[in-house]
C-alpha cells in the first residue's frame, strides 16, 4: 500500500514481510505461500508497485526498513532481497537488514519488531525536527556548507 501513496505514510518497517519474488517456485510457496501466490494478481505485488510508482517514493523520500533472517523457513529473505535490490536500482534510500542465521520464528521474532520500532521512533522523531539537538543542526549546516565548498 504504501509503494502505491507514500506521501500517506511517515515510514514503513517491514519484518520478514510475505513478498514473493517475481517467478516464484516451490521454494517459496510453502504452505499459505502458494495460496497467496494464486490470489494476489500481478498488479498487486510491491515490486510492480514500486516500479510503478518508483518517481513518487524516491521524491517522498519515505524512510524504509527491511528486515528478514537468511535462514527464514518460509523464505521470505528471497522476495526481500528481490525488494531491496529494486530499490537499489531505482535509487531509493532504504535500511535492509539480512539477519545471519536468523529464522522467521526464535530470537529473530523479538529483535525483528524491536528494531522495527526504533527505526519508525526515529522517523517520526526527524519528521517532529526533536531527533537532534540545534547545536547539532547548526554543525550539520556547517560541515554541509565545508563539503558543498570543496566540489
Amino acid at each position: 500500500m504504501a509503494m502505491a501513496a507514500p506521501e500517506r505514510w511517515q515510514a514503513i518497517a517491514a519484518i520478514a514481510p510475505a513478498v514473493l519474488p517475481e517467478n516464484a517456485g516451490p521454494r517459496n510457496t510453502f504452505g499459505v505461500l502458494a495460496q497467496l501466490q494464486e490470489a494476489m494478481a500481478e498488479d498487486d505485488s510491491v515490486l510492480h508497485r514500486l516500479r510503478t510508482n518508483a518517481n513518487a517514493v524516491r521524491a517522498s523520500g519515505l524512510p524504509i526498513f527491511l528486515r528478514v533472517g537468511d535462514r527464514d523457513m518460509f523464505r521470505m529473505h528471497d522476495g526481500t532481497e528481490q525488494l531491496h535490490r529494486a530499490l537499489w536500482d531505482a535509487d531509493i534510500g532504504h535500511e535492509y537488514h539480512l539477519v545471519h542465521g536468523a529464522d522467521h520464528v526464535g530470537p529473530e521474532a523479538l529483535a525483528a519488531p524491536r528494531a522495527a520500532f526504533a527505526f519508525v521512533g526515529a522517523a517520526q522523531r526527524r519528521a517532529a525536527g526533536t531527533d537532534r539537538s540545534d547545536a547539532d543542526r547548526a554543525s550539520e549546516v556547517e560541515w554541509r556548507a565545508w563539503a558543498e565548498s570543496r566540489h
